[in-house]
Parts: C-alpha cells; sequence; structure tokens
C-alpha cells in the first residue's frame, strides 16, 4: 500500500509541516490573485474585489479612525472609503449612511497599529492589513494543531487522526475566505479555538491556572467580536449541568474561568447598553420582513458557494459539502459519549446557529404571527462549525479499516477543491 500503517507516524513532522505551509501557502496566493487585475494598481485591485467582503468599509472605516484619533468610533461610513481617517468622504463631506459601531475593539486597535506602522514605511495600510489577517489566520492552525495534539494525548489517537483534523480545518472553505477579510471575526477566530483548547486542558485538569487562562482567552475573545458570548453561554450551562451532577470541584473551576473572562470582556457590552441602549448593539432592532427559505442559504454561504465562480467545480463542491456534512453528523452521533471534552464546542455552534436563525427569521414572532421578521446574516458567522467538522469527521476516517489509501487521496482531492474554489473568487 502506498499509505500503510506506519506512514503518518513516520512521516508526522513532515507531514504537520506540509498542511501548515500548504495553507500558508493558498492565503498567500489568493493574496496575490486579489492584488492583481487590469487596473494595475494592488490597491485598486482589492478595492475592486472588497464586494466579496461584507461590510468591508465599515470595517476599513474604523481602523482608519481609530488610527487617526487613537479612540473609537459611535459610527463611521459603512459602505464607501471614508477617506484617510475614516470619517469623511473623498470630497471632504460625510460619505454616507453612517453605521453604528457596536463591535468589539481589539481588532479595531491592533489593526490600527499596523496601518500607523505601514503609514511610517510608506507601504499601503491595505496590503498591510490583509498580511495580518493571513498571520492570524497561519496562528490559528497553529492552535488547532495544539488542541488536536491533546485530543490525541487524551484519547489516544494515533497521528493520523492530528493530520486528517488539521488538513481539513486548514482548508474548509470558511477559513480560507477568513484568510482573505478585514473583519474583527478573524481575531476572534484565534481566541475561539483557544478557548476550546483550554477548557479541554481545565475538563481534564481543573486547577487555578488552566481556570485562569480559560477566563483570559475567553474574555479575549468577547474584547474580539461579540460572538465570544456564545462561549460563555455554553461554559454556562455545563457549568450548571457539573453543579447538579456534584461535581463541585469542576464546576468551581469554570465559575471562575466565567468570572475572569466576564471582566476582561464586559467592556463592548457596557459601551454598547450605553450607547445603543442593547448589549449587543442595535441590529437586533434593525428588523424587516424575511422568508424561511433564506435559512437554507446558510448552507451554501458556509460551503463557498458564494465566494468561489468556477462553474466546472459545483459538482465536486457539492460532492466534498455533503460528504464531509453527513460524515461530521455521524461521526457526532457516534461519538457523542466518547470525546465529552467536545460537548463545549458543540454547544457554541449550536447556539451560533440558534442565534443565526433567530436573527434571520425571529422565531417568537414566527410562533406568534406565522410571519417571519428578522435581518440579513452571514454564513461567516457559523465558523464555530470548523473544529467540529474537522475533528468529527476525522474521527470517524481514521477508524475505516479498508480503502486507506483511497481514503486520503479523497480527503487531499477534497482540499484541493476548496482550494481553487476561493482563489478563483480572488482573480
Amino acid at each position: 500500500m502506498i499509505m500503510g500503517e506506519n506512514f503518518f507516524e513516520r512521516y508526522f513532522g513532515v507531514l504537520v509541516v506540509f498542511v501548515l505551509l500548504s495553507a500558508f501557502f493558498v492565503s498567500v496566493l489568493g493574496f496575490v490573485f486579489a492584488t492583481n487585475c487590469s487596473l494595475g494598481d494592488a490597491e485598486e485591485c482589492m478595492l475592486s474585489k472588497e464586494n466579496l467582503m461584507p461590510d468591508f468599509y465599515w470595517h476599513y472605516n474604523t481602523i482608519k479612525y481609530v488610527a487617526a484619533y487613537g479612540e473609537f468610533p459611535f459610527e463611521v461610513p459603512g459602505f464607501c472609503d471614508g477617506g484617510p481617517n475614516g470619517d469623511l468622504g473623498p470630497d471632504g463631506e460625510l460619505c454616507g449612511p453612517l453605521k453604528g459601531m457596536y463591535h468589539s475593539p481589539l481588532y479595531y486597535f491592533l489593526g490600527a497599529g499596523v496601518f500607523n506602522i505601514a503609514d511610517s514605511f510608506e507601504i499601503s495600510n491595505l496590503l498591510v492589513l490583509h498580511s495580518l489577517t493571513i498571520i492570524i489566520i497561519a496562528i490559528t492552525n497553529l492552535l488547532f494543531l495544539l488542541l488536536l495534539i491533546e485530543l490525541a494525548r487524551r484519547y489516544k489517537l494515533d497521528k493520523k487522526f492530528i493530520i486528517f483534523s488539521l488538513a481539513i480545518f486548514a482548508f474548509l472553505p470558511v477559513h480560507l475566505f477568513y484568510g482573505a477579510m478585514v473583519y474583527d471575526g478573524v481575531l476572534y477566530y484565534p481566541f475561539l479555538i483557544a478557548t476550546i483548547y483550554m477548557f479541554v486542558r481545565l475538563y481534564e485538569k481543573s486547577n487555578l491556572r488552566n481556570s485562569i487562562a480559560l477566563g483570559l482567552v475567553a474574555g479575549l475573545s468577547l474584547l474580539s467580536f461579540l460572538a465570544g458570548v456564545m462561549s460563555f453561554i455554553a461554559m454556562g450551562i455545563l457549568f450548571v449541568s457539573l453543579y447538579l451532577k456534584k461535581k463541585y470541584y469542576k464546576a468551581k473551576f469554570l465559575f471562575l474561568s466565567m468570572v475572569i473572562g466576564s471582566v476582561v470582556g464586559a467592556y463592548p457590552f457596557i459601551r454598547n447598553f450605553l450607547t445603543f441602549g442593547n448589549p449587543m448593539g442595535p441590529f437586533l432592532n434593525e428588523i424587516f420582513a424575511t422568508d424561511l427559505f433564506r435559512i437554507p442559504l446558510y448552507f451554501n454561504a458556509f460551503w463557498g458557494g458564494i465566494y468561489g465562480g468556477v462553474d466546472s467545480l459545483f459538482i465536486p463542491l457539492v460532492f466534498s459539502s455533503l460528504f464531509l456534512t453527513l460524515l461530521t453528523f455521524y461521526s457526532i452521533f457516534k461519538n457523542f459519549k466518547k470525546v465529552k471534552e467536545l460537548r463545549f464546542v458543540l454547544l457554541v455552534a449550536l447556539l451560533s446557529m440558534f442565534f443565526l436563525i433567530h436573527l434571520s427569521c425571529n422565531l417568537l414572532d414566527l410562533i406568534k404571527t406565522g410571519v417571519c421578521t428578522g435581518r440579513f446574516g452571514h454564513g461567516k458567522y457559523l465558523i464555530s462549525l470548523n473544529p467540529i467538522i474537522a475533528i468529527y469527521s476525522s474521527l470517524l476516517l481514521v477508524n475505516i479499516k479498508k480503502f486507506k489509501t483511497l481514503i486520503a487521496i479523497l480527503v487531499f482531492l477534497i482540499l484541493i477543491v476548496f482550494s481553487v474554489d476561493f482563489l478563483f473568487a480572488l482573480r
């Protein structure tokens, strides 16, 4: 056989480096594609393709505002370039309509720092911001590798599990898409993985050190993106479960993590409540008539339907998406009781899905009136599904006794399909 029993064990280090470098290369190649077009200028080329990045100017103008004034704005232009300071149009007038800035601030201050450094070296700010995104995604891949090593040690899984999981995670469509965005969720992504990692560590070894570490990374996830609140709701549910089972020792350390994280990450919620009258910001009040048919579109969006553009890859993309989806569902059913620590990330994902559905079609209004009301959501909000798909699908794949070489080749081909579809979106 091409890939015998010891292949992944023998070449583990080489394969890990290969996967990480390949993922990094695809991100860089996408970046190169995005900066080349008939306009002849790299920054103009990127701006011409920012329609692929939802709310790009909203985030970009906020970074420029923070870089110029050193403080977080209450509102910025959301649909066009706000000028050098992110608050004016090209003719010196307001570039409207303005959009309230209720997001968590950490990404924007980090981006502003990089923005100012680029200015001092007379480098394109936009190119540097996208380079920052590529670095953050590379760090996310490394953190996920640490999580996989921890799970493999904990459950005595072989090296093939780590390779398969890492490869699938690094090439999932929304993961690749995050690597091309100027968006606060990009910084949330590594803190989400770090939160999962520290929860696994705390669940196995409940002590003060792990409790504080979990609280810190969970709090930083809140400072990076409001969706970090899903991790706290999940921890709260698990805390109640531990308490009811009289596992008080584990429960008290998990509760301490929640307290520390709440203190670290409370700022955006307090600011939003004082500014907009709602801790989550004003967007929950911006509702209009919708319909249930919108919700299935998120499945297509999550798997890359709106990001690519290679018609000839439609069938392979459908196959790849359905294959990994069905594999994940079956593996969750089969391994739910076995991998107890992953119930945390399952809860985070389920809460995120529920919130997205509720955001798109208010469930209370639907029950009361039979009418959907809500607003638009994005497949990118379901980023917490990525670790679930990567881990659970791999738990099943590595246990397939026959056709081992064929399975490895199939996974490799699926990752190529996702990569090509992503790159063609940035041509």
